[in-house]
């Protein structure tokens, strides 16, 4: 748990036996080179060591650091399925950097394909999307990934250093989960010391919370016009809560009581 979180891409292709072969002779010649270079880091200077870590950060995006192997012919004929075997490469897409503490859970947007969010347990909720929609120049052209390797913290939600509610202990650790309801527009977190928090999206025209948008189709909630520029500006909106420890005192709203008002330990 670093703080990072890291974005995968399955890449599927085909191999024949030659190919395959001298690929995966290529990828041993590379690990031991990798092997034998971590033998020559040990010597040199320690103070070299935080030049060498920028280093593999810069070329971890777009490494592959997996590949699968798997045949495709399901004939028990040897000869039949060494023919030629489908390799799926998993590489790094994007190294996300923004949280100062363990990232606790991570969730896809409902109806926005490049809209990441994440919760950590430095008590803030980020929605992350790639650098090339937020820029005015869009994506770049023949770019379908969205990504182009970089993402960025598009809003930030929480209570970055405060308090989230429960215990001093609890609220340290900031949240456990946070969720989207089925339009997109609302989000909810859920703190280790049971708190909850609300927050929706404001309308663009006056800055206002407005109701949410939807049509039903198949008995599902779809947002209407929502895309990714729109999605940076929310705010708390009350919710579900309540004391922590023994309630102290109660009173009711001087003026025209309509409100009660309770203190707590």
């Amino acid at each position: 748990k670093d703080a990072k979180i890291r974005l995968w891409n399955f890449i599927p292709s085909m191999m024949t036996t030659t190919t395959l072969v001298e690929h995966i002779q290529t990828s041993v010649d590379g690990l031991a080179s990798q092997f034998s270079d971590g033998m020559v880091l040990e010597e040199n200077d320690e103070d070299d060591e935080d030049s060498v870590k920028e280093e593999d950060l810069l070329e971890e995006e777009g490494e592959a650091r997996l590949q699968i192997f798997h045949p495709t012919s399901d004939n028990d004929d040897a000869s039949a399925s060494a023919s030629a075997s489908a390799v799926t490469n998993v590489t790094l897409e994007a190294l996300l950097i923004g949280h100062e503490e363990p990232v606790t859970s991570v969730h896809w947007h409902p109806t926005l394909e490049h809209c990441l969010m994440s919760a950590s347990m430095d008590r803030t909720i980020l929605l992350w999307t790639p650098e090339s929609l937020t820029t005015p120049s869009g994506e770049e052209e023949g770019d379908t990934s969205g990504g182009g390797g970089v993402w960025t913290p598009l809003t930030r939600v929480g209570s970055a250093g405060g308090i989230i509610g429960g215990s001093i202990g609890s609220s340290l650790l900031g949240f456990v989960d946070a969720l989207f309801d089925p339009t997109g527009r609302r989000i909810v977190g859920h703190g280790y010391g049971g708190s909850l928090h609300f927050w929706s999206l404001l309308n663009s025209n006056n800055g206002s919370v407005g109701n949410v948008e939807h049509q039903t189709s198949n008995d599902e909630v779809v947002a209407l016009n929502l895309e990714e520029d729109s999605m940076h500006n929310f705010r708390a909106t009350p919710c579900l809560t309540g004391h922590f420890r023994s309630v102290t005192d109660i009173a009711w709203e001087a003026t025209r009581g309509s409100y009660l008002m309770s203190a707590s330990a």
